[in-house]
């Protein structure tokens, strides 16, 4: 983080186009890497301007919207630590502001009775769907009033302390985005693509005659800009330098590129020379914890499906990590588990199987009177058993009952957005990058993933904290 902050203001202050690759392990911290450094600027650019004046100072470009509300979250608790530095000389503080599919135009996207809004309603308002409450242990739900959607008032309240975000901190409509931009807006390559030719977003994304255009763009996680779509990326970032005309500090995170340099100048259209590469050295790395890798076949000769191999692992797995309510290893090993696949289908067939298997319905809520199928194993049983491996007791121990049903979620195209409050989350590969759970303790790849970029960033979601021991 130290040498990619320095990396980052020198290029800052060079006069030629220049670019940054941190290339690093997932849980190494490559985000803070970035950020250190941006925010540090934007708060300078604030300072010197001596005005209330807003503008897009930095672009952040990701490839998964998960992805984009993880880093979000983050970001907002760092811009808020220069808050007082900023208030302390008479200036504003650091907005920042999302751009997706769920973003709304304005509060009258709430008030029409003919538009169908993109945020879950609540009784009393709707529920934001890329931001908790970041007040120290709270986390609770933030919730955009009806009291304050009909005075058409931008402001989020946490249902449980009262919290409240203004648009002081964070723009959460795009038509006051695009009127007052932000210092960093957080997109999408596919948002940017698809808006980039209208001009009513070009002011947000500093397609302006002024000065006042973005020095710094992000790009996350750039080795998944390969083949057809990443050519497609690359010429998006061409359109973009030309349409904005100024210099630009690129900066790129990824933790599986094994030519960076030479990568990275080929997608945003710079001389190898003028990218500087980032990475640890041996002396920085540390020895920490372990992990267990295990391998699993299917048996043909049984004529099961290789997918109830992987239901029959999730049943034991998630029984051999802690408790959600109960941690009895205070960390070394997780809390939750990810289960990946590569094929919507599967997707699909394996949420429902493991619902099934926890003595749920499709809804995913308990069915009275039936018993999951981790309750019909028996901790007592023989000595033959137990020299075969087949010991239930410990899970038993380990969670207190075995009837217990898991609670289970699905992430995908169809149902977006990580619940927090859940044991296990069947996923595509919509939440293999940057996600940051510090509670996945096991991760289960169903079937051979299509490339090992992907095996690498699944296997990476486990263990984010160095003490722990996660599962693959």
């Amino acid at each position: 983080q130290i040498e990619s902050t320095k990396s980052i203001i020198k290029s800052l202050q060079s006069p030629y186009p220049s670019g940054v690759l941190i290339s690093a392990g997932t849980g190494s911290g490559k985000t803070l890497g970035f950020y250190i450094g941006a925010l540090c600027k934007i708060a300078t650019n604030i300072v010197d301007q001596s005005s209330n004046h807003s503008w897009t100072q930095c672009l952040a470009i990701y490839p998964r919207i998960e992805l984009l509300k993880d880093q979000f979250a983050e970001i907002y608790k760092e811009a808020r630590k220069l808050d007082q530095f900023l208030t302390n000389k008479s200036c504003r503080k650091i907005i920042i502001a999302p751009l997706f599919g769920d973003i709304p135009t304005s509060s009258y996207s709430f008030k029409s009775k003919d538009y169908s809004p993109p945020w879950r309603q609540k009784s009393d308002g709707y529920l934001c769907p890329f931001l908790k409450c970041p007040k120290q242990g709270c986390g609770g739900d933030l919730l955009w009033t009806k009291g304050d959607i009909n005075l058409d008032i931008e402001k989020l309240t946490c249902q449980k302390c009262n919290n409240t975000i203004d648009n002081t901190q964070v723009i959460f409509t795009r038509q006051t985005m695009r009127k007052t931009p932000p210092d960093i807006l957080f997109t999408t390559t596919e948002m940017l693509n698809q808006n980039l030719s209208e001009a009513r977003f070009r002011k947000l994304f500093g397609i302006v005659k002024t000065r006042f255009k973005p020095q710094m763009i992000l790009l996350d996680e750039v080795h998944t800009y390969n083949s057809a779509h990443g050519a497609q990326v690359a010429f998006l970032i061409r359109r973009l330098r030309e349409l904005i005309k100024s210099k630009i500090t690129f900066v790129g995170l990824s933790a599986t590129l094994m030519d960076g340099a030479r990568f990275f100048s080929r997608l945003i259209n710079n001389e190898e020379h003028w990218i500087n590469l980032i990475t640890p050295k041996t002396i920085d790395l540390e020895m920490k914890g372990a992990e267990y890798l295990v391998a699993l076949k299917g048996d043909p000769v049984s004529k099961s499906a290789l997918l109830s191999t992987t239901i029959q692992t999730n049943i034991l797995l998630s029984r051999m990590i802690d408790n959600q309510h109960n941690s009895s290893s205070k960390g070394f090993y997780g809390q939750k588990v990810f289960a990946f696949t590569d094929d919507m289908d599967v997707t699909n067939r394996l949420y429902h199987s493991i619902l099934d298997s926890e003595g749920r319905n499709d809804f995913g809520q308990e069915v009275a009177g039936k018993n999951n199928l981790a309750s019909l194993r028996r901790p007592d049983h023989g000595v033959s058993r137990n020299k075969a491996g087949q010991n239930w007791l410990i899970p038993e121990r380990i969670q207190g009952n075995l009837k217990n049903k898991k609670r289970i979620s699905r992430v995908s195209s169809q149902d977006p957005g990580l619940d927090k409050d859940v044991d296990v989350v069947v996923a595509t590969s919509s939440l293999e990058v940057g996600v940051d759970d510090p509670n996945v303790g096991a991760v289960i790849q169903h079937k051979s993933p299509r490339n090992m970029a992907s095996f690498l960033q699944r296997k990476g979601r486990g263990g984010r904290s160095k003490y722990m021991r996660p599962w693959t």
